[in-house]
């Protein structure tokens, strides 16, 4: 007996647009009829993740983060939660902006971290 459908989001439950069809909602509503629950699991924000939970409707975990945080639609506080501790967020912020500073064109690495301004490529890295 199936006792949870668990599924990823972008490609798999939504089209390639992006898009919740309209026989994917048949779907699920017809399982949630049998008593199986469809728990949203991807590595969006919660903020994106709930959104198409509520839209499947139900009481499933939301899984996202990459695992990170889960959490059932309407309830404050997380089932489980794991945060990157404070001094290693620091210290991977100083590096980035250490490399940035000290960039040297042409070394062949390049940091790429997060998207760069229109009309930018990516930010070289020194050499060890």
């Amino acid at each position: 007996m199936i006792k949870l459908i668990a599924t990823d989001l972008d490609n798999t439950l939504l089209d390639r647009g992006g898009v919740l069809p309209p026989a994917t909602l048949h779907t699920v509503a017809r399982a949630r009829a049998l008593g199986v629950p469809t728990a949203v699991v991807t590595g969006r924000s919660y903020a994106s993740a709930g959104v198409i939970a509520r839209r499947l409707g139900g009481n499933a975990p939301i899984i996202c983060y990459n695992g990170a945080m889960i959490l059932r639609e309407g309830e404050e506080a997380p089932l489980y939660e794991s945060c990157v501790p404070q001094d290693v967020v620091d210290g991977i912020l100083a590096f980035r902006h250490q490399s940035i500073a000290k960039a040297q064109p042409g070394n062949g690495q390049c940091l790429s971290s997060a998207p760069l301004p229109s009309g930018h490529g990516s930010i070289p890295l020194p050499s060890s």
